[in-house]
């Protein structure tokens, strides 16, 4: 059901893009998972990664005695505080210039409840869900993640 809501966003935007020629063809693609974070962009057939690193939002715990569950409780809201506040710092300076975003639209892909941690996490100071053209769930992280987030979306917008 979310992907047929994908699809309809993604032909939205590639009208939008026929009718306003002042919009920009850059996409820009924020891929999520566990363990990496890739931001890139693409234009007019040009794939360019921008950044890419590990990060990690589940806190290893070490099942030991005299740990806590509030200390891990705590370890793990404040990685992801962390994440969050990097993640963001990266998008702006990647896709922010002069307090405007120079993208056409945000697809963003990865696992979805990763996702949906960055998004309704609190720490989350960019205001980018107005500019997100959709989510796609892929089955890969980092680069094998960006090119089939490439594949996907590019189908519905030619």
């Amino acid at each position: 059901y979310k992907f047929q809501s994908f699809f309809i966003n993604m032909e939205t935007d590639s009208q939008k893009l026929i009718i306003n020629p002042k919009i920009k063809n850059t996409y820009g693609f924020l891929i999520l998972t566990n363990g990496t974070l890739l931001i890139g962009t693409v234009s007019k057939g040009k794939k360019e990664i921008n950044f890419k690193e590990y990060i990690n939002f589940r806190a290893k715990t070490k099942r030991r005695g005299g740990c806590s569950a509030l200390r891990f409780a705590r370890i793990r809201k404040e990685r992801i505080a962390n994440t969050v506040r990097f993640i963001d710092e990266n998008l702006k300076k990647i896709f922010v210039t002069d307090n405007q975003l120079n993208i056409s639209g945000l697809i963003i892909g990865g696992e979805m409840d990763i996702i949906n941690i960055y998004l309704s996490h609190e720490n989350q100071k960019l205001q980018i869900k107005e500019y997100i053209s959709s989510f796609i769930e892929l089955s890969y992280g980092g680069e094998l993640g960006f090119y089939q987030a490439i594949a996907i979306s590019m189908i519905y917008l030619l």
